[in-house]
């Protein structure tokens, strides 16, 4: 991990974390040597990261030295190759870090799970997501938390390892838990016949009209919005982003190939933004943007982009940030584009010599970019209009 200057990126620390996820000779020989996939979190003071070695992180900001560090999956074959790409979500109120547990490989698919840890006594507890004699439930998105109703929220994946899945199932589904009991309180399974339905958005908690909602978007391409203390009535409205594969069209969407989507929305000021791949016909665009009015689903504008949304896309002040990137096409493209969010007109567009699979941020008077071929590029916004 590295912090760097924001006036000029010179390194301030950079302290190394070695690990490597290992799982049974038949599916890989190799160990996976992942590095970091969940973003870190800055919460009361304190730095937080989930790493390759199954171990979530607590480090001092300043100079990124360890305060202390707590297993909360294993990387090895004994736990078939356990990994966190599930950014840490914090809440100094409640005393909680959640993260969910997911696999390296498709090869070994693991027991879904949510791990919650006591900021105080770094204990761990963990909810089972995962269905008795198989492997599903992997939570590889990030969890929501709702301090007010003490609940969090995960999105989940895994829906088709044997057994079939049931309607009691907790795979490709969001899913309410208690925050301080881990006890299910409440879930919707998404009834997608693909085999590959996985929620890759993380839930977006969000309020209108009075009602408390939370909004997911799935690899099957729709995104799906909930009342969120009442999953199990299904969804109050969906809308379909983006297409699947026509040539698999059984399989489920392939977001980096630019099928399906993974991009966890974004709601602000009475608008909710989402983004995916390949939009349906008539319009069949590489990739798209879509606004609307959070309670009734009403679509307030579109705007097509160059490339596939993969990320969340950040608002800030009156613009929204939106990367898209075409890893499938051969010329590792991707693009950074400004967008008025009360219009969704393009204020500005600037173009990357790598895929972006990682959010930008905004802050500072600075859009940082990250790209997958480990550079970053920070752009200046003094005002974000």
């Amino acid at each position: 991990m590295v912090a760097v200057s924001a006036s000029d990126g010179s390194t301030r620390w950079a302290s190394p974390f070695p690990g490597a996820v290992t799982v049974d000779p038949g599916c890989s020989s190799r160990p996976m040597q992942l590095g970091f996939w969940a973003s870190p979190a800055i919460a009361g003071g304190t730095l937080y990261a989930a790493a390759a070695d199954g171990k979530v992180y607590a480090l001092d900001p300043s100079n990124g030295a360890t305060l202390w560090s707590v297993q909360v999956a294993e990387p090895t074959p004994a736990g078939r190759g356990q990994f966190i790409e599930s950014s840490p979500a914090v809440s100094t109120a409640l005393g909680k870090l959640d993260v969910g547990v997911a696999s390296a490989i498709h090869c070994s698919e693991v027991d879904g799970r949510v791990a919650s840890v006591d900021l105080n006594t770094h204990e761990v507890q963990f909810a089972n997501l995962t269905d008795p004699g198989a492997h599903t439930g992997a939570d590889w998105t990030s969890i929501s938390i709702d301090e007010g109703a003490s609940a969090i929220f995960a999105s989940t994946g895994t829906g088709k390892q044997p057994p079939i899945l049931t309607a009691t199932s907790l795979g490709q589904a969001i899913v309410r838990l208690d925050a301080r009991t881990l006890s299910v309180t409440g879930h919707w399974q998404n009834p997608c016949p693909l085999t590959d339905c996985d929620f890759g958005g993380s839930p977006t908690l969000f309020t209108a009209a009075g009602t408390n909602f939370v909004a997911a978007t799935s690899k099957d391409g729709w995104l799906y919005v909930l009342d969120r203390d009442a999953l199990a009535a299904g969804p109050v409205w969906k809308y379909q982003l983006a297409i699947v594969d026509p040539s698999h069209p059984n399989e489920g969407g392939s977001a980096t190939d630019g099928w399906g989507t993974l991009s966890t929305p974004t709601f602000a000021d009475a608008t909710l933004y989402a983004g995916g791949g390949h939009t349906p016909a008539p319009d069949d665009q590489p990739g798209s943007v879509v606004a609307f009015d959070p309670a009734s689903g009403i679509v307030k504008w579109r705007h097509f982009t160059p490339g596939y949304v993969l990320t969340a896309m950040p608002a800030v002040g009156d613009v929204l940030i939106v990367a898209s990137s075409t890893p499938s096409s051969g010329s590792n493209a991707s693009w950074l584009e400004i967008l008025e969010r009360a219009t969704g007109d393009r204020l500005a567009i600037f173009d990357g010599a790598a895929p972006t699979y990682g959010a930008p941020s905004a802050g500072h008077g600075l859009i940082f970019w990250p790209f997958g071929d480990g550079e970053a590029r920070a752009l200046v916004a003094a005002h974000y209009r």
